[in-house]
């Protein structure tokens, strides 16, 4: 859990899951953090880099993407 202002970078990154990790041994990839579910395509991973709180994310929840080896 982090505070973060409208407008601004998530400084406090997640750690990043390791296969140990995996929830389902089909899928064991991790491909990034996003807010959706599941995703449609790269697009829709969260890029701490780039990606800003806006102000409508008064709780913002973050799911680890998984995907199939060579997906």
């Amino acid at each position: 859990k982090t505070e973060v202002q409208n407008g601004q970078l998530i400084t406090e990154l997640p750690p990043t899951p390791t296969a140990a990790d995996c929830p389902f041994e089909e899928y064991p990839v991790f491909k990034g953090w996003s807010t959706k579910e599941t995703i449609d395509s790269e697009d829709d991973l969260w890029d701490f880099s780039v990606d800003k709180v806006k102000s409508y994310d008064s709780i913002l929840y973050f799911y680890g993407i998984w995907v199939a080896q060579g997906e």
